[in-house]
Order: C-alpha cells, then structure tokens, then sequence
C-alpha cells in the first residue's frame, strides 16, 4: 500500500515537471518570437531545426519571412522553412513544403540551392500523391512537376531520380487501371473489362502489370464471345485466338499461360461447333433461296402471262374502233348520196332512205364513241404495253430457263439437306453408345 502511494506520488511530480516545463518553454518561444533581433532569431531557429524541433524552427523561420524580404538572409530563411515542413514528415506539410520549395527556385534561380529546391519540390509532390484508390488528380501533377523539373535541369545528377519518380508515379496509375478492369472482369461487364485493358496496354506500355493486362484481355474476350449471340460468337472466338497467340509469343514462360490454354482450346472447340453449325444453316438457307427463287420465277411468269392478256385485249379493242370508224364513214357517204337523190326527185321512197342512212350514221357515231371509250377504260400505258411485247418475245424463255434452274437447285439442296441430316443422326447415335 505503502509502495503504491509512492508510486503515484513519483508520477504526479514528472508530470508537475512536464508542465512547468512546458510553460517555461512556451514562455521562451513566445519572448524569442517578440524579438526584434534577426540574427539571434535565425540561431535558435537552426538551433530547433538541427535538434529536430522542427515545428518551433517553423514557427521562427515563418516570423522571419516576413522581417527578412530584401535582406542577404531571406533566402535562407526560405530555404530552410521548406526543408523544416519537409523534415516533419507529415503528410498534411508535404504539400506546403512542395510549394514552398518551388518557390524558393523560382524567386533564386541563382543561389546554389535552387536545383536542390525544384527537385525538392517535385519530390514533395511525389510524397503527395494519394493511395490508387483515390482520385489521382494529384498523381497527375506530381507527374507534371517531377517532369517540370527534368525539362529545366537536364544535366543535373538527380534526373535518375526523378525519372524513377516519374516511372513510380506512372505505375501507380497503371494499377489503378488495372484493377478497375479486374473489377469490370469480376462483375461481368467483359467487353467494358477488354477494353479497360487494352487502354491500360496503350497508355503504360512499359509497366510491369502490361503482363497481367493482356492476360486479363484473352480472358475476358473469351467470355465477351461465349456471351455474344451466335452470329458474332465466331468472330469475337477469332479475337480471343489472336489475341492469345499475341500473349505466348511475347511471354513465353508466363505464370498466365496455363490458365489461358483452357481458354484457347474452348474457343477452337466452340468456333468448331459453330463451323458445324453454319453447314447445316447454309444448307436450310440455300433450300429457303431455292424456294423463295421459285416463287419469284412463278409470280415472274404470272405477271407475264397478265400482260400478253392485257397487250391482247388492247389489240383487240383498237381493231373494234377501227371497224366502228370504218362503219361510220360507209354510213356518212350513204347518208350523202341519199340527200343528193333527194334533191333531185323527192318520193317517198327517198324520205325513208335520208331518214335511214341518218339513222345508221348515229349508230356509227355511237358504235365510234363506245369503241373509244371502251379503249380509254382498257388502254395499257406506253411502258406496260413495251414489256409485255418484250416478255412476250425475248424474257419468256430466259425466264422458263430460270425456273428450271431454279427447281434443279431446289432439288439438289433438298438432297444435301437429307444427307446432312442422316449424318447427323449417324453421329448423334454413335455419341450415345459412346456414353
């Protein structure tokens, strides 16, 4: 018992300690702060900064910024009020520390530091770069300015390094694609996954996860195509071979390519399948063609016949007018002759016959007029009556000759249909006993 108090009263003095301490020291930092003494300030603020205080040494260096423009110790006072946000490692200071850095090389192009500072800065950024399951909006601009910093330093030994930063940052964007594809993959959008692959490949061609990508590209065309409907299965099957024999010829001795034989040796089974499968279509097709080939020749000869019975009847009508015309002008000329007699005996006789011919030359007139109009009702027009003669004399027996060809055709395909069919039955029994 006796021990325990004297263990919580040694812990209650070091914590009296600590905050005595502490308010000793937070009185100290306040009264170097309120001094107007540049010089001593920039000492204890080295001071902090070389015993790793380095948020008191930012505290300092950041009052000094603002009492030191124009003087020869601005620049280090910026120089080392970067490094000390950089020295926290924090990462909410490395952003400040990015910026700062850049400045530092932009305001003193010629101090000695100023290519130390830009590669500074763009390491900064790098540091900065969020985890590939973030927006990568800041990938983008450490990439920007690691980049930055090469174009203006070139002979600078830290070129190396900065293009390995830039080889980093860009591998960290590569993953993020690729396992946005992987997700598209496991989620079944296969074509969307293909896809995501390819732009991975294309983008980041020198990545080390090019491999893993184009691995992931056979396997999802292959599923692409085993989902398809059948009349592109064929051609997204022919995709997936290609691009399989594409993968082994460039990685040979990949970890991947046992998995993706299964796939190559599926889609040559299914494009065989298919194969056998369109034989059997291109014959029911070619019986359709034959059929629809026939159908066309009959109405073909129907129509034909239609208009050599149109061109008849047309013949037939004009030959009617011509007679009531002719009919007519035998009745204007009795009619003539009978007016004559009358003028020079009038009888009888004669009254009856005027009277007649007058009678048989309206009936002429009428016979004309029904003639006409019966051809008007009936007349077949310019281009009708031109094929019809034409059908008549040249097509009728090209088209007879067609549709012999036609019922040969039909004939031969009905036949190799029969056959297709038995050997399907053949090989549809010998599978059975095989089972």
């Amino acid at each position: 018992m006796i021990k325990k108090q004297y263990f919580n009263l040694f812990y209650i003095t070091l914590f009296g300690f600590y905050l005595l301490f502490s308010a000793c020291h937070r009185e100290s930092l306040e009264k170097i702060l309120k001094s107007t003494d540049k010089k001593r300030k920039f000492e204890i603020a080295m001071d902090f900064y070389n015993k790793k205080k380095y948020d008191n040494a930012i505290a300092i260096l950041e009052d000094l910024l603002g009492i030191t423009k124009g003087d020869t110790m601005q620049r280090s006072v910026a120089y080392y009020y970067s490094m000390a946000h950089y020295k926290t490692n924090r990462s909410e200071n490395f952003p400040l520390a990015a910026y700062y850095f850049r400045d530092f090389a932009q305001s003193f192009p010629s101090d000695t530091r100023a290519e130390e500072a830009a590669y500074m800065s763009a390491y900064c950024y790098y540091l900065s770069s969020p985890r590939y399951t973030l927006d990568q909006e800041g990938t983008y601009k450490a990439i920007d300015q690691v980049q930055y910093f090469v174009e203006n330093y070139p002979q600078s030994t830290r070129v190396k390094d900065a293009n390995e930063l830039i080889f980093k940052l860009r591998e960290k964007l590569a993953y993020k694609k690729l396992t946005q594809a992987n997700l598209y993959f496991h989620t079944e959008y296969y074509k969307s996954a293909k896809i995501t692959y390819e732009e991975m490949i294309n983008t980041f061609p020198d990545s080390k996860y090019v491999e893993e990508a184009r691995a992931g590209m056979v396997r999802s065309m292959y599923f692409y195509a085993k989902n398809s409907a059948l009349e592109k299965q064929q051609e997204r099957y022919m995709t997936t071979l290609n691009l399989y024999q594409s993968f082994v010829d460039k990685y040979k001795n990949s970890t991947y390519i046992k998995e993706l034989e299964k796939y190559h040796e599926n889609a040559l089974n299914a494009l065989e399948r298919i194969k056998k499968a369109q034989f059997s279509l291109d014959i029911i097709q070619q019986v359709s063609t034959a059929e629809q080939n026939l159908k066309k020749a009959e109405k073909n000869m129907n129509d034909m016949r239609d208009s050599i019975k149109m061109l008849r009847s047309g013949r037939e009508l004009h030959k009617a007018l011509e007679r009531a015309k002719y009919q007519e002008d035998v009745a204007k000329e009795r009619l003539k002759n009978a007016r004559k007699a009358l003028k020079k005996t009038v009888t009888p006789a004669n009254k009856n016959e005027v009277k007649e011919a007058e009678q048989n030359l309206k009936t002429a007139q009428e016979n004309v007029k029904k003639a006409k109009q019966n051809k008007k009702n009936s007349i077949i027009k310019t281009e009708q009556k031109q094929l019809a003669e034409k059908l008549a004399k040249e097509e009728l027996p090209l088209l007879e000759k067609k549709v012999d060809e036609a019922q040969k055709n039909l004939k031969d395909a009905t036949a190799k249909a029969r056959i297709a069919k038995r050997e399907l039955r053949k090989k549809m029994k010998t599978k059975s006993k095989e089972s």
